[in-house]
């Protein structure tokens, strides 16, 4: 899911990297959030730190779809 125009993602990922990208805990589709990647499928949301997705599952926070 791609956010609604009103809402600004304040980080940046190479189109071709982001298309591959997966939740590595369970393979879901991610969610493009401001606060990072989030997984609605297994409710965690991995940060983006200086354009760089930190998809570590052990230190994702918890994500409620739409944050």
């Amino acid at each position: 899911m791609t956010p609604d125009a009103t809402t600004e993602i304040p980080w940046s990922i190479d189109a071709e990297l982001r298309s591959l990208l997966v939740c590595p805990a369970c393979r879901g589709e991610l969610d493009d959030q401001p606060a990072g990647l989030g997984c609605p499928g297994c409710s965690l949301l991995y940060p983006v730190v200086d354009d760089i997705p930190q998809l570590i599952a052990e230190e994702a926070r918890p994500y409620t779809h739409g944050d």
